[in-house]
C-alpha cells in the first residue's frame, strides 16, 4: 500500500452535543472540497509518513474561550481503531501565509484521546478544559491507527480560507514534499488537498470573570518612621479566566514607596521615597480560584514625624479586559493608625580614665535616636559623681547637671551633653569615679533598658613633692652644731599621704636631734620623718635635725648632705625630690699655754725642770700641736720628754736654746700635750723662760698661747758636808761635766 495514493474525501460533520452544555464557539464546516490531508501517526514500519495538520482561529477581544470539545470532518478506512492527540498552540506571526503555530499552549496538550469516529469524522471531548483568552490560536491534530487494519485517515478540506492557511508537516518526509515542519497544505501538494483550510469546530463556554480585591496592611498601628506593607491579593471567582488583570493602588499621603513585590506582573511605581500610584498589569490570563490568586506586596515608609493617632488610608483597585459580572468587589480599602516610639541609647565617655585626683574630668555624653520615631525634648542628666565637684554643663539648655534638647530628634540624630567635675585632691590612688547617664525624652520608648550607660573611671592619686634644704651656721666649725632645716612641699595635684622626709646625715656627724611638727623622726645615721596621713596640696612640712660635726674634721672639709623626699602617692615629677647642701668646716682649736718650773729659785748648776702643758680648749682637733720652750742665754739644756706622740727638737745639751716638740696628727679637744725640759742656770742672776704652743689648726684665742716664769739663779746654799759621800759624787759628777763642758766648748 502506498498511502501517498489515497486521499480523503467526503466526510461526515458530527452530531451537536445532544444536553446543550456546551455551546460553539468556532466553526469552519462549510465549503467542503471533497479533499483531505493525511493527519496519522503510522505504525513503526511507514514512520516516515507520519503527519499532523493544523488550522486557526481567533478567540474575539474581551471573552475568554473555556473549549472543552474539537469535532472535525474527516475519512477513514474502518471506523473504531483510531487514537487521537490534539494540540493548540499560539500564534507565531509571520513566516507563513502569513502566520504559522507557535508555542504549544500550556495546559491544552492532549494524547491519546479516543473520539466518537462516525467514518473517520471526529467528536473529540478534552479530558480538562483548556482556557484560552483573546487572541489568535491553531488547533494541531494527530490521528494514531495502524493502516493494515484500519486503513488511512484524511482530515477534510475547506475550500474557503479564514485566516491563515491550514498548515500539514511531514518530518519524516515519506510524502517527500519538503515540508518537514509546519507549511501552508497547499504548498505541500499532499492527499490531492489543493484547498486552503480545514473543516473543524470548536466547542466549549464564553467564560465571564469575577475580579475581587482583598488588601491587608500590617502591622497596625505602624509606628512613626517605620515601614508598613500592603498586600492586595486579585483572586478571579469565574466561571472564566481573565484576561491582562490589573491592580492600581495609589498610596496614602505622606508615605513614601519602598518596594513592590509582585511576581508575574509588570508594574509601574513611584521613585523610592516619592509618593504616587502602584500600578502592576498580569499579562495573559488569570485563572479562576484561590489557587490562581495574583499577589502584591508593597511596602511604603511612614515619616518619622507623623504624629501618634494619624490614619492612613489607601483604595486599591483590579480590573481587566474580561468582562466583569460583579464589579462591586472590585475596590478594598484599609486603614492604618500611627503610633509612635523612639528607641534612645546612651553611652558614656570618660575623657581621662585614669584621672588623676585634684584633677578635671569630663564627661561625654551621648544620646542617639534608633528611631523609628522622633524623639521629643531629649533630656540627658548626669549626677555628680561622689568624690567630685561639678565645674561646668553644656548641650541644649543645661540646669544643674540635666541638658534638655527642646523639640524633635529625629531618628539617627544624636543630642550630646558635656560634663566638666574636679575629683577631689582626697581621692586615693586606686580608687574610682563612678558616673550614670541616663536618657529620656517625652516619646515612648519601647526599649527602655538602653537608656542609661555607665563609666567607671579610675583615680591615680599624684602629688609633686619638692624638696628644700636649709643649714646653719655657714661655715660649720668642726666640733660644733650645725642644723639643718628640710622641708617637703606638696605642689599637688593630690594630696600626698605619709609624706616623708629622708636625710642621711653627712660623714663626720653624728645625730643630736631631730623633730618636726606633725612627724615621726626616727634613724641615727640616717634621719627619716614621717608626716602620717595626708599633707594637702600646696602645704609644705618641715623638720630639723641637728648635728654634731666631729672635731676632728679638716679645716676646708666639705659635708654635703642630700635630702629626699618621697609620700605613697606618686609623684609625677622625681627631678624636684632632691636637694643637696654642702657646707664647708672650718676647724677652731683654742690652745692654751701653762708653763711650770720645778723651782724658781735655783743654785747654779743645779738642773730645774720646766713643765709645759698645751691644752685644746676646742671646739676642734688641733692639729700637728707643737710646743716650744725658750732657754734664757742664762740657762743650759739638759734633757727633754715629749710624751705621748711628740717628736723634739733640742739644743745641744749644756747650750742654752730653744726646744721644740711638735705633736703629729690630731690633739683633740680637751685633751692637752705636755713637754718637760731639764736646764740648769749657768750664772747668778735674774732671767725669764718663755713658753709657745701652736698647731695647724686655726686658733680663735691666741693671747693664752703663751706663758713664762721668772727664775732666779745664785742665792746662798751650804757647803756639802765632807762626810757626805753622796754629796761628793754629785759634785764630782757637776764638776765633771761642767769640765767637758768646757772642754767641749774650747775643742
Amino acid at each position: 500500500m502506498n498511502p501517498a495514493r489515497s486521499a480523503g474525501i467526503g466526510g461526515v460533520a458530527p452530531a451537536p452535543r445532544p444536553d446543550g452544555s456546551n455551546v460553539l464557539l468556532y466553526g469552519q464546516f462549510d465549503g467542503p472540497s471533497g479533499n483531505g490531508v493525511p493527519d496519522q501517526d503510522f505504525e513503526a514500519s511507514f514512520n516516515a509518513f507520519d503527519a499532523w495538520a493544523a488550522d486557526d482561529f481567533v478567540v474575539p477581544a474581551g471573552t475568554t474561550w473555556l473549549v472543552d470539545e474539537v469535532r472535525t470532518v474527516g475519512t477513514t478506512g474502518t471506523p473504531g481503531g483510531a487514537t487521537v492527540s490534539v494540540t493548540f498552540y499560539a500564534n507565531s506571526p509571520g513566516g507563513g501565509d502569513p502566520d504559522l503555530p507557535g508555542a504549544a499552549v500550556p495546559g491544552c496538550s492532549y494524547t491519546g484521546l479516543v473520539p466518537t469516529d462516525v467514518a473517520g469524522s471526529f467528536t473529540i471531548v478534552l479530558p480538562t478544559v483548556c482556557s484560552l483568552a483573546a487572541g489568535a490560536y491553531w488547533v494541531g491534530i494527530q490521528t494514531a491507527q495502524n493502516v493494515a487494519s484500519f486503513g488511512q485517515h484524511f482530515w477534510s478540506n475547506r475550500t474557503v480560507q479564514t485566516g491563515s492557511e491550514a498548515v500539514w508537516r511531514n518530518p519524516g518526509d515519506g510524502f517527500a514534499t519538503g515540508c518537514l515542519d509546519w507549511e501552508p497544505q497547499t504548498e505541500c501538494g499532499v492527499g490531492g488537498g489543493a484547498a486552503p483550510d480545514l473543516l473543524f469546530q470548536i466547542f466549549g463556554n464564553v467564560g465571564g470573570a469575577d475580579l475581587a480585591l482583598a488588601l491587608t496592611d500590617t502591622p497596625d498601628p505602624v509606628v512613626a518612621g517605620a515601614s508598613m506593607t500592603y498586600t492586595a491579593t486579585l483572586t478571579n471567582h469565574g466561571p472564566s479566566a481573565a484576561s491582562d488583570a490589573a491592580l492600581s493602588l495609589p498610596m496614602a499621603a505622606g508615605t513614601g514607596f519602598v518596594s513592590a513585590v509582585a511576581t508575574g506582573a509588570t508594574c509601574t511605581t513611584p521613585a523610592v521615597g516619592a509618593n504616587g500610584t502602584l500600578a502592576c498589569t498580569w499579562t495573559g490570563v488569570t485563572g479562576i480560584g484561590a489557587g490562581n490568586a495574583r499577589t502584591a506586596t508593597i511596602t511604603v515608609s511612614v515619616p518619622a514625624s507623623a504624629a501618634a493617632g494619624t490614619v492612613f488610608s489607601v483604595t486599591g483597585t483590579v480590573s481587566s479586559p474580561t468582562s466583569d459580572s460583579t464589579p462591586g468587589n472590585n475596590q478594598a480599602t484599609t486603614t492604618t493608625t500611627v503610633a509612635t516610639s523612639a528607641d534612645l541609647s546612651m553611652t558614656l565617655i570618660d575623657n581621662q580614665d585614669p584621672v588623676t585626683a585634684g584633677a578635671a574630668l569630663t564627661y561625654t555624653a551621648t544620646a542617639i535616636n534608633s528611631g523609628p520615631s522622633d524623639a521629643q525634648d531629649v533630656a540627658i542628666s548626669l549626677p555628680v559623681p561622689v568624690n567630685t565637684t561639678l565645674v561646668s554643663a553644656s548641650g541644649g539648655t543645661c540646669v544643674a547637671t540635666t541638658c534638655t534638647f527642646s523639640g524633635a530628634t529625629a531618628p539617627n540624630a544624636i543630642r550630646v551633653a558635656t560634663y566638666v567635675f574636679t575629683v577631689l585632691p582626697s581621692a586615693t590612688n586606686g580608687s574610682t569615679i563612678s558616673a550614670l547617664a541616663s536618657v529620656n525624652s517625652t516619646t515612648n520608648d519601647a526599649n527602655p533598658a538602653n537608656n542609661s550607660a555607665p563609666a567607671t573611671t579610675a583615680v591615680t592619686a599624684s602629688a609633686d613633692l619638692a624638696a628644700g634644704l636649709t643649714l646653719s651656721p655657714i661655715p660649720a666649725t668642726a666640733g660644733t652644731n650645725l642644723i639643718y632645716t628640710a622641708t617637703v612641699a606638696n605642689l599637688g595635684p593630690s594630696d600626698a599621704q605619709n609624706a616623708q622626709i629622708s636625710l642621711p646625715l653627712p660623714a663626720g656627724t653624728s645625730l643630736v636631734s631631730a623633730s618636726g611638727l606633725g612627724a615621726s623622726c626616727s634613724g641615727t645615721n640616717s634621719v627619716v620623718c614621717v608626716f602620717a596621713g595626708a599633707t594637702a596640696a600646696n602645704i609644705a612640712r618641715t623638720a630639723t635635725v641637728t648635728v654634731l660635726v666631729a672635731p676632728g674634721v679638716a679645716n676646708g672639709a666639705a659635708l654635703s648632705a642630700t635630702h629626699t623626699v618621697s609620700s605613697a602617692t606618686p609623684d609625677p615629677v622625681n627631678s624636684n625630690n632632691a636637694v643637696s647642701a654642702t657646707v664647708e668646716v672650718t676647724a677652731s682649736a683654742d690652745l692654751a699655754l701653762t708653763l711650770n718650773a720645778s723651782s724658781v729659785d735655783t743654785p747654779p748648776n743645779v738642773p730645774v725642770t720646766f713643765t709645759a702643758v698645751s691644752a685644746n680648749l676646742g671646739p676642734s682637733d688641733a692639729q700637728n700641736l707643737s710646743i716650744s720652750t725658750v732657754l734664757s742665754p742664762d740657762f743650759r739644756f739638759g734633757t727633754v720628754t715629749p710624751g705621748a706622740g711628740g717628736a723634739c727638737t733640742a739644743p745641744q745639751a749644756g747650750l742654752p736654746g730653744t726646744v721644740t716638740c711638735t705633736y703629729a696628727g690630731a690633739t683633740a679637744s680637751n685633751a692637752s700635750r705636755t713637754m718637760l725640759v731639764t736646764a740648769a742656770a749657768m750664772v747668778d742672776g735674774v732671767t725669764t723662760i718663755n713658753a709657745s704652743t701652736t698647731s695647724a689648726t686655726s686658733d680663735p684665742v691666741t693671747a693664752n698661747n703663751a706663758a713664762s716664769v721668772s727664775m732666779r739663779a745664785g742665792f746662798p746654799f751650804e757647803a756639802i758636808p765632807v762626810n757626805n759621800r753622796l754629796a761628793l759624787v754629785l759634785m764630782a759628777v757637776l764638776l765633771g761635766g761642767l769640765g767637758l763642758a768646757v772642754v767641749r766648748r774650747n775643742g
